[in-house]
């Protein structure tokens, strides 16, 4: 089969039908080139070792985390350890509790059900410091949260806008963006009609915010009697004879709901569902790796500190490469641009006077930056490892962020030294001092001359995981 694709590929098409088709195909091609030369055969297929979750794989070697260490793969095991099922599970148990007491939203998610695929974002994501309102937005996203509408949930009841008529008045100074936001979810056969019945593009967005205030001051809404009505007006007679009059209906829908949660915040079932189980996915996620948040807090507590007296943060990362992170504030001031000189909102640093630093943006950015530093130490340290042993054998690497690939003859050599590199990291610390207790030595100097005392760094987890075990993990990447 695999010859197969390789020879005729157009025609032997199932193979699209792979997850990720084009690299299957190059490695048929690469399988059938190898079969036809024999061993003379030299490949040139980059073949790939993914980290476990990278990020969190860093956190727990941190704070030397034996739970953390093995659901994601720092410990040796028979068989690879998926985090994202661990969290799965875990969020079973919270959501079926949730479910017999009767609060929340359990019941909907568990009907859905929860997989390992349900967690995984929001799992990665966890050492980049994503806000629950970040996991609630990439569920919002995925196409399994669609079914959370279809348990008979309407985002607008007609109780919703009855008695509102201020929602006309709102909606009258905003016409033009409404109609122009919902312009691209009509049907384009309902958009051709109303280009060639009314050429004006200003008289088109007027019509369709004149639709939008008729459905809002009916008492009743999308039944047939309200539909009749509408299709009554005058705005609305020239598609009489349209043969796609029935998007009216679905026009003032569209419209209405966009204008509804846009002016009123009113939230969709879907969304609330989102919402809630991103708070709960955070509580799971607590559970196996950095619980209580002690190194995003301390982290967090410092960058605070430091830019609340205008102080930058910076720090050197394992493999002596210094980093700053400095977030001004800054500032929205009308800028004109373009043919017409148009006014257009732009963000732009102050400077009237001394940058000042935004100590929220410092303290939301640091735990990212930080965990970045490493891995990034980590594929570093790695490369000019292998490259300073053998300049002319490793010559070739791909990377692509915690992926690091080599031709198949390496493989055996780079899963030797990224695990010696990743343990030479955590278990011999720079300068005499831990990774954090380094990171506080690169803030010290500047805090004391503004007399800031700085926070000790937290203590590992009283179950301490021994790092060097790491280097017997065959599933640490794989």
């Amino acid at each position: 089969m695999i010859i197969e694709y390789a020879t005729a590929p157009l025609t032997a098409m199932p193979w699209n039908e792979i997850k990720r088709p084009w690299c299957f195909l190059r490695a048929c091609f690469e399988w059938k080139a190898y079969r036809s030369s024999g061993a003379r055969f030299e490949s040139h297929l980059p073949i790939l070792m993914d980290g476990t979750c990278n990020g969190l794989q860093h956190l727990s070697a941190i704070r030397l985390d034996e739970y953390g260490a093995k659901t994601t793969n720092l410990d040796p095991s028979d068989s690879p350890q998926d985090i994202y099922a661990e969290v799965a599970k875990i969020l079973i148990e919270r959501l079926e509790e949730d479910r017999d007491s009767g609060t929340g939203l359990g019941r909907e998610w568990l009907a859905l059900p929860i997989t390992r695929d349900v967690c995984k974002m929001a799992v990665m994501t966890t050492p980049y410091d994503v806000t629950d309102d970040g996991i609630a937005k990439d569920l919002r996203k995925e196409e399994f949260t669609k079914n959370l509408e279809k348990h008979g949930y309407n985002l607008f009841t007609q109780k919703c806008i009855q008695h509102l008529p201020e929602l006309c008045k709102k909606l009258s100074g905003h016409a033009d963006s409404v109609s122009s936001d919902l312009w691209s979810r009509l049907s384009p056969e309902f958009c051709e009609q109303l280009k060639s019945s009314v050429p004006d593009r200003k008289s088109q967005k007027a019509m369709l915010a004149e639709e939008l205030n008729r459905v809002c001051q009916g008492p009743s809404i999308f039944d047939q009697a309200r539909f009749e009505k509408v299709k009554k007006a005058p705005e609305t007679e020239l598609l009489l004879n349209q043969p796609h009059t029935h998007d009216l209906f679905r026009l003032n829908r569209l419209l209405l709901e966009d204008a509804y949660s846009r002016y009123f915040k009113k939230k969709s079932r879907r969304w609330e569902c989102c919402e809630y189980l991103s708070r709960e996915l955070t509580k799971c996620i607590a559970q196996i790796v950095d619980e209580g948040n002690t190194v995003k807090d301390w982290l967090q507590g410092i960058a605070r500190m430091l830019a609340e007296k205008n102080l930058v943060i910076g720090w050197k990362a394992p493999q002596g490469f210094p980093i700053v992170q400095e977030k001004w504030q800054y500032k929205s001031r009308p800028v004109k641009a373009g043919k017409h000189k148009a006014y257009v909102g732009k963000r732009i640093l102050d400077q009237k006077g001394k940058p000042i630093l935004d100590p929220n943006a410092q303290a939301n950015g640091i735990i990212a930056n930080f965990i970045h530093s490493l891995d990034a130490a980590h594929l570093m340290l790695t490369v000019n490892r292998l490259h300073d042993q053998d300049p002319e054998r490793f010559r070739h690497f791909v990377t692509i962020h915690d992926g690091y690939g080599v031709h198949a003859c390496d493989v055996a050599e780079l899963h030797r030294v990224l695990r010696e590199e990743f343990v030479r990291m955590y278990d011999i610390p720079m300068f005499g001092k831990t990774i954090l207790e380094k990171f506080l030595s690169d803030q010290e100097t500047s805090a004391e001359k503004m007399g800031i005392t700085l926070p000790r760094p937290p203590k590992p987890a009283d179950a301490g995981f021994d790092i060097k075990r790491v280097r017997d993990s065959t599933y640490f990447f794989c």
